[in-house]
């Protein structure tokens, strides 16, 4: 069992699981199946059922999250994708961006929240449009795991708010429906994004992972 899991279930308890599911035209993409662009890159729960055949899966990132199917992070990078192209403007580094958009906390009780730089890649053949994270200034702490947060501050082309996948918001609100190990795991980024006084209906999307030897900007 997970740190901090029964604290979490206090938290869903407080929380409540009143919010409907949403569809947005921008999504962030964290669907627990077997697509290889379902779900972000590095994430704890891809070793499961992850295709590494898939003809479509080609190029330096995902050469790095092959390597991390275990759900290390051996690479700075950090790839969420979207079912939209985001409004460059608001993300974290943009001169008018909000800091809260999209960023990475650590899932034990410090250091917290840390610096990033997030940039775009757009659509390329089944690649959809991603979100490359990457720590700004700073050295990943071997062994301990990571959250990537968007929230629905961040805004697409259209200057709409993005969205949850369907899959991630049953998991994120603790509905029966939702993937067991998925929803298992939301109970402890949902503590943690308390803990760092997030509002946890803002979150459209999360990976998780643990930082391994060797990584680095």
């Amino acid at each position: 069992m997970r740190r901090a899991v029964a604290a979490a279930s206090v938290v869903f308890l407080l929380a409540g699981c009143d919010a409907p599911f949403v569809e947005r035209a921008t999504r962030v993409l964290v669907e627990a199946g077997d697509g290889y662009w379902e779900t972000p890159l590095p994430f704890e729960l891809r070793e499961e059922g992850l295709d590494l055949a898939d003809p479509a899966a080609t190029g330096e990132l995902v050469e790095a999250a092959r390597a991390a199917l275990d759900g290390s992070w051996t690479d700075a990078a950090i790839t969420l994708p979207l079912t939209g192209m985001p409004d460059a403007s608001t993300l974290p580094e943009a001169g008018a961006g909000r800091d809260d958009t999209v960023f990475v906390t650590t899932l034990d009780e410090s250091p917290g929240r840390v610096p990033v730089l997030v940039t775009v890649e757009p659509e390329e053949g089944a690649r959809p449009t991603s979100l490359v994270v990457s720590l700004a200034g700073a050295t990943p702490l071997e062994g301990t795991r990571y959250a990537a947060v968007v929230t629905d501050f961040l805004r697409d082309e259209n200057n709409s708010r993005v969205g949850r996948s369907e899959p991630f918001n049953s998991a994120w609100e603790g509905n029966d429906d939702a993937d067991p190990a998925l929803r298992e795991l939301m109970l402890e980024v949902r503590a943690a994004l308390v803990r760092d006084g997030v509002e946890l209906h803002s979150v459209a999307g999360v990976a998780v992972f643990e930082a391994a030897a060797g990584v680095g900007p």
